[in-house]
């Protein structure tokens, strides 16, 4: 690994406005990283070839100065499959769809590569998004970058994993329950799912259409915030972007004043006692900073696990039996999709309306805490990070899924954004992450907070894999 697979995607910019390197170098860096630790599983299929094209094109838009209409011209970016690109390989996770070429490009990425950023490979997913372990009968299990014999969370497993291994400095993933929060805080990335529906969908293969989140991976905050406004349906950003400026410190005085909500300490009993450490660390963080910590209900997400489970089943069941794809091959399906899709068959309609009721509570109850605190800071699951060989176990399989899904599902259920975001480690040095949630539509105030925790965070922020 070079130093120039290490740098952000502002870094790579400033370096290339200033000629200290260039896009092609940079793609060379990301090949031969790419090939060192193909192990990893990280991607299904790399499209390094077409991403050098794509570099030497970028070298010369620099070297004739006209780079400054795209902000993320030449920066090197993974993409989830099951984001549609046209005339590439997209998978879904699934033999269903293994040599699948669709006929447009998902707008999200469409507009990332209008920005500039070159998409080195489509990355590895749990079958259809729909698990957090990021294990694929089809296509193998995606490892974790820290430890090769565990997981590395899911579904966006592979965009996770991609940036964690300095592969690219960011990526694009999908969340409708945590898929984009557990790899992040598995793998010790920043991972945010905007606010429902700030992102475009289309040409994203849907799991649950009314809880589906197009997400964002990176290793810096900042990142994230310019590639936000990239892909995002609101107004644009100028063209000098926080990638042009240099870096700056994080301000305790962002955080001075600010509400904060917290769960009650109680809550810490049900956690895994590293998980517990890592929060109240968090916590104290915000504390030193002045930050204002408020004590929410004990209830208030308490049993929303039974609300999610029935509109994530009937909805991806719709998806899927709408397509002619189940029960009509179902024999080629993974056992744990088919499963739950067997399962999706009893969901009725009244339970599904009562469900998308109490959604709606939820949604109500929340827009009422806002009015009491800015933001939210909540642990990222109940347990530490499984061995790949644990989870052979059915149960302990299932038991992990709802220990973390319990602290994921309520911002998916509300649609409000959240952010993962590195706190800690845990007793074997593997990454712990905290995730800050904000009120829907406060999505560039919450990516403020966050910084604003990361530049604070120097020691934890800067240690990463060894290999």
């Amino acid at each position: 690994m070079t130093s120039l697979n290490r740098l952000s995607a502002g870094a790579l910019r400033r370096g290339y406005l200033r000629r200290e390197f260039s896009p092609v170098e940079v793609l060379e860096a990301v090949a031969a990283r790419l090939e060192e630790t193909r192990r990893f599983n990280a991607f299904i299929t790399p499209l390094l070839d077409a991403a050098l094209e794509k570099a030497r094109g970028a070298e010369r838009l620099y070297l004739r100065g006209e780079a400054d209409s795209q902000p993320l011209l030449g920066v090197p970016i993974a993409v989830k499959d099951n984001y549609d690109m046209e005339q590439v390989r997209t998978t879904y996770g699934s033999s269903l769809f293994a040599e699948h070429l669709p006929q447009e490009t998902a707008e999200c990425v469409r507009r990332v590569e209008a920005a500039g950023a070159i998409v080195v490979g489509k990355t590895s997913l749990h079958e259809f998004a729909w698990g957090v372990t990021g294990e694929n009968p089809h296509f193998g299990p995606c490892h974790n970058p820290w430890d090769f014999a565990r997981i590395a969370g899911g579904s966006s497993s592979g965009s996770a994993a991609a940036v964690a291994l300095m592969v690219a400095p960011l990526a694009l993933g999908s969340d409708t329950a945590g898929s984009i929060r557990i790899p992040a805080s598995l793998c010790g990335i920043v991972g945010m799912k905007p606010s429902y529906d700030r992102v475009p969908r289309a040409g994203l293969f849907p799991l649950a259409p009314t809880l589906d989140h197009v997400g964002l991976m990176s290793r810096e905050p900042d990142d994230l915030a310019v590639l936000l406004k990239v892909v995002e349906d609101a107004p644009r950003a100028p063209t000098v972007t926080a990638l042009d400026k240099g870096p700056h410190p994080g301000s305790g005085d962002a955080m001075r004043g600010l509400r904060v909500g917290v769960l009650p300490a109680s809550s810490s009993d049900q956690l895994d006692g590293d998980i517990s450490r890592v929060v109240r660390a968090a916590l104290d963080v915000l504390a030193s900073l002045g930050a204002e910590l408020v004590e929410l209900d004990s209830q208030v997400f308490a049993h929303l696990l039974r609300t999610f489970a029935p509109i994530q089943q009937a909805e991806a069941f719709f998806v899927h039996h709408s397509r002619g794809l189940f029960p009509e091959r179902r024999s080629e399906y993974g056992d744990d999709v088919c499963a739950r899709l067997e399962l999706s068959q009893s969901v009725t309609l009244a339970d599904y309306l009562t469900a998308a009721a109490t959604r709606d509570r939820l949604a109500a109850d929340l827009r009422m805490i806002f009015e009491t605190v800015d933001v939210l800071l909540t642990p990222l699951g109940a347990s530490r990070t499984p061995t790949l060989a644990s989870l052979s176990d059915g149960d302990r399989s299932a038991a992990f899924r709802k220990l973390m899904l319990s602290h994921t599902v309520p911002q998916s259920l509300a649609g409000i954004p959240c952010c993962a975001v590195r706190a800690g480690f845990d007793r074997d040095g593997l990454p712990v992450g905290v995730q800050f949630s904000a009120p829907r539509g406060a999505d560039d105030r919450l990516l403020q907070v966050v910084d604003t925790f990361y530049q604070s965070t120097p020691a934890v922020q800067k240690r990463w894999p060894a290999r």
